[in-house]
């Protein structure tokens, strides 16, 4: 079977470009709550129109939902899943714990696809997914073909589908672990506000966090026989030329196996950073893979767009019917036209005996197969017909007309049951202490007195000596582990550790991905949800806590209410250099010598000379903040959340001595710093 092919819409245009060039499904959004509000997107009728003009065609639509939900926005979310349901929508794509509980009150009826938001890496987050109720999973664009298949295969077995992206923009940062835009500029990614920092030169006139854009088409047999269910196109922010180039060549390449290679080499250059890449997929991460916008390349796009109008320009007939016609002396003549699932008859005038050249049944045939300006196609006709008679041509066209109209009207959406749900104000708790919770990027780093901390967590891949050693000095002070936010190849390897770090001691464990939860529960270990999570409102807390979480940590775009917490068990990173952007490729492989010559000193200078670390671990880089968040002196602002979270990276022994005392003392800054966006917020 084949898979599916997936197309981005932003825009009226951009919907005739998809469906026409042969999209199977369209994804779309529209109201305030999708990961491209920057997109042309859709009112609420023009939303209802584009899905009827969908399923007309037989293209299924999928609404993306895609961002963090604050808790002051639960109300209008409902409102736009309501219009959803109304028009009839397939499935919706979500990011958010909290709206996916809601959403199983709202319409429990309605599938789910878990967004690439949820940073899904490995094969054990499928079990959370299934257990959360989603069909299909989008696959994280950083996967190569074995991790691929492997969680297709899973997915399959599981009764699930897969999805993933095949063509067009990719981010540096795994999918849902990128907080630079909104750190820096308070434009949120994970709210759909990305204002692309990353694509901009570096100090030096690099680009060190630009890749080229993704393309696979050269891959779609493998794709299929790996077992991926949908085929998907990025671009909800590019013109209908691209999507129409974009999809009429997938298009040709899954029906005829290959390319024109006029369309071929137009899709390459309608859109470019410096060419496109297979590295993800191919497992060739490196310097190849990046690259940036050029003068060229524009050149290339101006040139490649003239022209893509045609292939959307008229009606594509995609739809089979099959068509009978009866004509008898003395009865109304008939037409009968079915899809195969919905069937429609037309009445006629009576036939007349022929004056001069009688009708026959292949001129019925010629006319009545003539489906153009629609999206049908004649694909079986019959004609039961008397001799000598005369039908006009006109009559024949009516008929014609009026049974398309009909199967139009049979083939629109039906709404998907919808159930307002009284949202209730959540009740604030009052912590009566608020722990100090320390993670280190190194063992190394933890200082011999941990008397002030109630908690602390190293690296999961510490030697588990090393973490019984540092159990026996802490002193009752409780000793985890932190799992990384992003797993792909990791998963047998982090059983193994939790087996070994659970025979010292261990009871805790961090976890800042969903995949996490069944590998820590299946230990019988304790899990601590972590920023990763993106723990955005009182729902999303809910729904963590129900998988597993003893311990919450609040998204740090989070703006934060004064004083009381929503639950319990929530609490903050409090200070630290805050993650800014997890990668699968370092920034540094663009400098010579690439990993083999670094020597451990990494760090991107920004163009106003910003100096933003780079920490490697698990395969993996993280780049950092160039500011160290700063709230000791905030205590009566946040001071009664369950825990403050101290994000210790490249501090020495020393000043994580410093550190704890100064928060003791709630000492104010003496240096750059930052207070992050509790206050402040994000778009």
């Amino acid at each position: 079977m084949k898979p599916e092919l997936l197309c981005p819409v932003g825009s009226d245009e951009a919907l005739y470009a998809a469906v026409r060039s042969g999209a199977d499904a369209v994804y779309m959004g529209y109201g305030r709550f999708n990961a491209r509000r920057s997109a042309r997107n859709f009112a609420d009728d023009e939303f209802k129109k584009a899905v009827e003009y969908c399923h007309i065609r037989g293209v299924k639509v999928y609404l993306t939902l895609n961002t963090l939900v604050a808790e002051s926005e639960i109300s209008d979310v409902t409102k736009t899943v309501k219009l959803a349901c109304e028009a009839g929508v397939d499935a919706i794509i979500v990011q958010d714990l909290g709206l996916i509980k809601l959403l199983k009150h709202l319409c429990p009826d309605m599938p789910l696809h878990a967004s690439t938001q949820m940073t899904v890496t490995s094969p054990s987050a499928l079990y959370e997914l299934k257990e959360l109720g989603f069909e299909r999973v989008v696959l994280a664009r950083e996967m190569n073909r074995r991790e691929i298949a492997e969680l297709c295969d899973l997915a399959h077995k599981m009764g699930m589908e897969t999805e993933l992206f095949v063509h067009g923009a990719l981010c540096m940062c795994v999918s849902g672990q990128c907080y630079m835009s909104a750190v820096i500029g308070r434009r949120s990614g994970n709210r759909g506000y990305c204002a692309q920092p990353c694509r901009l030169p570096s100090k030096d006139g690099k680009y060190p966090l630009s890749l080229k854009d993704l393309s696979l088409i050269d891959y779609l047999t493998e794709l299929q026989n790996i077992g991926v269910d949908s085929l998907k196109i990025e671009g909800r922010m590019k013109r209908p030329e691209y999507i129409a180039a974009a999809t009429a060549a997938f298009r040709q390449v899954l029906d005829n196996g290959f390319c024109d290679d006029e369309l071929l080499s137009r899709l390459m250059d309608v859109f470019s950073r410096s060419g496109h890449t297979d590295g993800y997929f191919v497992g060739k991460r490196g310097a190849e893979m990046f690259g940036h916008r050029t003068e060229t390349d524009l050149a290339a796009s101006d040139s490649a767009i003239s022209g893509l109008k045609q292939l959307y320009r008229n009606e594509r007939q995609s739809v089979a019917v099959d068509v009978a016609f009866f004509a008898r002396i003395g009865q109304q003549t008939k037409m009968t036209m079915t899809d195969g699932k919905n069937t429609v008859t037309v009445l006629g005038e009576m036939p007349q005996i022929a004056e001069n050249k009688a009708v026959g049944s292949e001129d019925i045939k010629n006319r009545c197969a003539k489906l153009g300006g629609t999206p049908y196609y004649c694909n079986n006709f019959e004609c039961e017909i008397d001799d000598n008679i005369a039908i006009p041509v006109s009559e024949i066209n009516r008929m014609k007309r009026e049974c398309t109209e009909l199967i139009d009207k049979l083939r629109m959406p039906s709404a998907v049951p919808f159930y307002e749900t009284h949202l209730t104000e959540k009740t604030a708790h009052q912590n009566q202490k608020t722990e100090l919770v320390a993670r280190f990027s190194d063992i190394e780093q933890v200082p011999d007195d941990v008397s002030g901390l109630d908690m602390i967590f190293v690296p999961a891949d510490t030697p588990a000596k090393r973490v019984s050693e540092l159990i026996l000095r802490a002193d009752g002070v409780k000793v985890g582990v932190e799992l990384p936010r992003a797993f792909f190849s990791l998963e047998s390897a982090a059983k193994k550790w939790l087996g070994e770090l659970k025979a010292v001691g261990v009871e805790w464990v961090m976890c800042h991905n969903i995949a996490a939860l069944p590998i820590v529960k299946a230990a019988g270990l304790k899990i601590f949800g972590g920023f990763g999570l993106n723990i955005f409102n009182s729902y999303a807390i809910e729904k963590i806590e129900e998988m597993g979480a003893e311990r919450v940590t609040l998204s740090f775009e989070t703006t934060l209410p004064k004083g009381k917490t929503p639950l319990k068990k929530a609490g903050i990173i409090a200070y630290g250099r805050l993650p800014l952007m997890l990668t699968r490729n370092c920034p540094a492989p663009n400098k010579k010598g690439g990993c083999a010559s670094c020597n451990g000193a990494r760090e991107i200078i920004d163009r106003a000379g910003e100096r933003f670390p780079i920490e490697c671990r698990y395969g993996m880089s993280e780049v950092l903040n160039s500011k160290v968040l700063w709230l000791a002196d905030k205590k009566g602002d946040f001071g009664e959340y369950a825990f403050w979270l101290f994000n210790f990276t490249h501090e020495t022994r020393d000043r994580v001595g410093e550190v704890i005392a100064e928060y003791a003392a709630s000492s104010k800054p003496e240096k750059d710093f930052t207070r992050g966006l509790y206050e402040r917020g994000v778009l």
